[in-house]
């Protein structure tokens, strides 16, 4: 019976070491690698925006037209792509093609090709006017 007793004794104070040392190691590891971070830097989206916040514009025509009638200017472009929001990737490859809208304007939707630090602005929507203009959507 005391061989049973001292046995468990043993393991309860093992059991109790062993829960002091892990419970000190997540409260260090805690305060070394999360308190007050922000890990949103490695996710897609802010990589998308990190690189075309980076990149010089240029416009397409039909972007340069349809920017012309919605009185947009390549500060709002540059603004987008400052700011965080969805990018929804259109094609895969060498140069990839987004359709990106931000958190602060959600009706501006702006197509976007990159391609070696430039991005090319393909075409520009606004949700609020249903019709688009007219005039640029013969434009390629």
């Amino acid at each position: 019976m005391l061989d049973k007793q001292e046995k468990r004794s043993a393991f309860l104070r093992r059991l109790k070491l062993y829960g002091i040392g892990l419970g000190m190691g997540v409260l260090i590891s805690w305060g070394m690698l999360w308190k007050g971070r922000d890990f949103g830097f490695w996710t897609p989206n802010a990589r998308i925006f990190d690189a075309l916040s980076r990149s010089k514009i240029v416009l397409s025509k039909k972007a340069a037209c349809e920017m012309e009638c919605y009185k947009l200017t390549e500060s709002d472009i540059k603004a987008l792509f400052d700011s965080t929001g969805l990018a929804d990737i259109n094609k895969r490859g060498k140069c990839p093609e987004y359709s990106v809208t931000g958190e602060a304007r959600t009706d501006l939707i702006v197509n976007v090709r990159y391609c070696d630090s430039t991005s090319t602005i393909l075409d520009v929507k606004l949700k609020s006017i249903k019709s688009g203009c007219l005039t640029c959507d013969s434009i390629k």
